[in-house]
């Protein structure tokens, strides 16, 4: 397996972790996210041991960082709350990642204001597309 897929994996668990627990609804996100990345039992143990030992290089391709980029957004939806631990993880790897400042904030704010109704389908396209060229 590759190290990039266990800091994907290690970034949404991080992300789980920042309200100091892992409800059902997150545990289940997490194994989709895991079997996405052919992650094996042992590599989740491995991670969530040490969750900080693995660090993401940003890919070179847009829509790879993208795809990262939205696996946490929606891994940070996935409970219904939105706290301030796991805004501050998003939007540090987003930066990482190469996006705008202003972008993610505009995306965690999207999140957040949906959080109890249905995300339109293309909110986060429409917010991506003002930044992107």
């Amino acid at each position: 397996m590759t190290l990039q897929n266990k800091a994907i994996f290690s970034l949404v668990y991080q992300l789980h972790a920042a309200d100091n627990e892992i409800n059902i609804k997150e545990l289940g996100f997490m194994r989709e996210i895991a079997d996405t990345l052919h992650l094996s039992a042992t590599d989740l143990n491995e991670i969530s041991a040490d969750p900080k030992a693995y660090v993401l290089e940003p890919p070179p391709p847009e829509q790879e960082r993208m795809s990262i980029l939205y696996m946490l957004l929606f891994a940070m939806r996935i409970d219904g709350e939105i706290n301030t631990n796991e805004e501050h993880i998003v939007y540090k790897v987003g930066l990482q990642l190469g996006f705008h400042e202003l972008m993610l904030k505009e995306l965690i704010g999207e999140l957040k204001s949906h959080l109890t109704t249905r995300l339109p389908d293309d909110a986060l396209l429409n917010i991506i597309k003002k930044y992107l060229n």
